[in-house]
């Protein structure tokens, strides 16, 4: 499975070392990109044109991780994973839209914007550090990005998420529904859940219809759901992988491997 080892590579290397790790994958793969530094951080971007120039789809997934003690297995060098495979997927195919890859930086730092100690001032001032704001500030041509999809602990689970909500923002109805028909054509578990903020905030800042997806156990996630009907949305009852979010690079490969095993049979 490609993208469990690429997954281990990238834990191999230091908080510091992993854009360097990114630009490097995609050299070797002759994948055509840019580097987009700006004050706080670095975004790399990744463009293949599609047979209709007009739409635009944008698949985000951030580089950075919580701290330098923590591998970020599962949040986020997962999705960075899943994301550099689709890169070299996509050197030999030409999709209908042009689709945008970002690998943005300083998502973590989402987490702080509802600090009742932060102004309304400070929270601005959060938020334009945030890779995905600025990727999306530079744009010159925003009305061309038809859906953004945001992709966020894609590591442990047998079924897929579609959050229904991140935060306090409503992902799109109808594109969720769409990812639902998608999963149950091709009979994977998935669940519609609510999540924790997300680049989703850049993404409804600029008036772009988009939604977060990753993995989660089916049984936790529909208990989850089960205890959020009882007691609302609050982190004391998130599921247990997600109480663990920057996950050790052991466990998470420990259930990969399960799941390998549950759909190579």
């Amino acid at each position: 499975m490609e993208i469990k080892s690429i997954v281990k590579d990238i834990c191999e290397n230091t908080k510091e070392k992993r854009v360097e790790y990114i630009i490097n994958f995609l050299r070797e793969n002759n994948i055509t990109h840019k580097i987009q530094k700006y004050t706080d951080g670095i975004n790399i971007e990744i463009v293949k044109k599609g047979k209709n120039t007009n739409k635009e789809v944008i698949f985000f997934a951030h580089h950075d991780i919580y701290d330098k003690s923590i591998e970020g297995a599962n949040d986020n060098s997962s999705s960075v994973a899943i994301l550099l495979s689709i890169a070299k997927f996509l050197y030999f195919y030409i999709p209908y839209y042009t689709i945008n890859i970002v690998f943005n930086d300083n998502e973590e730092l989402i987490g702080s914007i509802f600090s009742l100690k932060n102004s309304k001032e400070k929270k601005e001032a959060i938020i334009k550090k945030i890779g995905s704001f600025q990727y999306l500030n530079k744009k010159i041509v925003l009305k061309k990005f038809y859906i953004a999809f945001v992709l966020e602990l894609s590591g442990i689970g047998d079924s897929l998420y579609f959050s229904s909500k991140s935060g306090n923002i409503e992902c799109d109805i109808k594109l969720n529904q769409f990812l639902n028909t998608i999963a149950k054509n091709l009979n994977i578990n998935h669940l519609n859940i609510p999540i924790s903020l997300s680049d989703i905030i850049a993404i409804n800042y600029f008036g772009i219809k988009g939604t977060v997806f990753g993995s989660i156990p089916y049984i936790e996630g529909k208990n989850y759901l089960s205890d959020l009907n009882k007691k609302g949305f609050c982190k004391e009852i998130y599921p247990h992988v997600w109480k663990k979010n920057h996950t050790s690079l052991i466990e998470l490969i420990k259930n990969l491997e399960k799941i390998d095993s549950k759909y190579s049979n």
